[in-house]
């Protein structure tokens, strides 16, 4: 049974399967589990203090699934944060799901973040069709002027940004069948140009 957390829907009462009648594939929980990361890291986006409060640095890096990615300097795992909250907000997801979120240690707001989830993948979706199981759920929307195929040796993968108010963010994929990666840049809308050239180079860690 999937663990309720107040305020937040259960995958089940969001969804249990997204058709796409256009090619006859399910996708089952995929954009649940995306529905439900976007609106933890909202929620996480929202979370404000005179300067967050951390624990003792224990890691320096990260392993998402094969994937291994460096803590940048200046950011930390919102897992070591002081605050009980913030510090298993990515509990919300469920135990199915490994996920990390990395904030500025001397932030004094989580608005600007860089997370990354491991998940389940069904089925076999192409970009369009990821975007478009997005779009039925509603919640954060996709530019898809942006939407773009990408190779990562003999895995395929897609980029997207997207939209929340006055949030604004970027989306990577990288599709490893039973699992998927997700890296996801969320900041301001009026922009965070040292975000963004982090958020660059962890796209490029997630090529490795």
């Amino acid at each position: 049974m999937e663990e309720r957390v107040e305020g937040f829907p259960t995958c089940f009462e969001v969804v249990q399967d997204t058709f796409l009648p256009a090619s006859g594939m399910f996708l089952g929980g995929v954009p649940c589990v995306m529905r439900a990361w976007l609106l933890v890291l909202l929620a996480t986006a929202g979370c404000k203090d005179d300067k967050l409060k951390w624990k003792a640095q224990v890691l320096t890096s990260i392993q998402v699934g094969t994937l291994k990615f460096e803590i940048p300097k200046g950011w930390r795992d919102l897992s070591e944060s002081a605050d009980p909250q913030l510090a298993n907000i990515t509990r919300r997801l469920g135990a199915d799901t490994e996920a990390h979120i990395l904030v500025r240690e001397d932030a004094k707001d989580t608005e600007s973040n860089i997370s990354f989830m491991l998940a389940d993948l069904a089925g076999a979706p192409s970009c369009d069709q990821w975007a478009a199981a997005m779009d039925l759920q509603g919640g954060p929307k996709i530019d898809h002027s942006t939407l773009r195929e990408r190779t990562y040796g003999a895995e395929s993968g897609c980029s997207f940004h997207l939209t929340d108010g006055g949030t604004a963010g970027r989306m990577f994929l990288r599709f490893q069948p039973p699992k998927f990666v997700t890296l996801q840049c969320l900041r301001p809308g009026s922009g965070d140009a040292n975000l963004d050239a982090t958020c660059d180079r962890m796209a490029e860690a997630l090529a490795q």
